[in-house]
């Protein structure tokens, strides 16, 4: 009988070791996870500027502007949540999705624009034999944005007017590169606004 009972005794010890050890296992990974993940939300800015016959467009109308509580982690689904502008500031771009161009920008802040075409605010202003569109990304002067991804601290000039290639270049120049300031900050008026705090984003990911 007492080696039956010491049978029985040692299977719990085992069993209950083995239940240690899973657990700890288990809680071990855990704090792996907890320790190594990392989150990723794309969330960068741009620079842009828009001239009409040597006038700076200022995007003065609330409906160019996106509102925070917009915003949302889950809608990077969402043309107008991937690529916008906030708190009626009219030269930067939020970008919080990969692989968004300049062209998806502008249809969602209803300018069109292509090779020697420009529609903005109602109006349309097309090359003649005076002034004509020009476009210039990184200094780079470009026929077209079609295709042109948006990438981190960008600066694109679209120019429309009579003025020779020197001008449109010096004007390039002394346009400012806030967009590395917002990346340098959480910007208080942004999507980043209402993102999960890290801590909660990590458990969230554990398994």
């Amino acid at each position: 009988m007492k080696k039956i009972d010491k049978q029985n005794q040692n299977k719990k010890h085992l069993i209950l070791a083995v239940l240690v050890g899973v657990l700890g296992g288990l809680v071990i990974f855990a704090l792996l996870r907890l320790l190594m993940y990392s989150p990723q939300h794309t969330h960068y800015h741009a620079n842009f500027s828009v001239y009409i016959n040597g006038v700076q467009e200022k995007f003065s109308s609330p409906l160019y502007y996106q509102e925070v509580a917009s915003c949302s982690k889950d809608k990077d689904t969402d043309p107008l949540h991937r690529a916008h502008m906030h708190d009626e500031v009219f030269d930067i771009v939020h970008v919080h999705a990969p692989s968004v161009t300049w062209s998806h920008f502008f249809e969602n802040i209803n300018i069109n624009t292509d090779t020697g075409y420009l529609r903005i605010g109602g109006k349309v202003y097309t090359n003649n034999e005076t002034s004509k569109v020009s476009y210039l990304l990184n200094g780079k002067q470009l026929s077209s944005l079609s295709g042109q991804s948006i990438n981190s601290e960008d600066t694109i000039l679209i120019n429309y007017g009579n003025e020779d290639v020197a001008t449109i270049n010096s004007l390039f120049t002394s346009l400012s590169n806030k967009a590395h300031e917002y990346n340098l900050k959480k910007d208080p008026a942004s999507c980043s606004g209402n993102e999960d705090p890290a801590l909660i984003e990590r458990f969230k990911h554990i398994f």
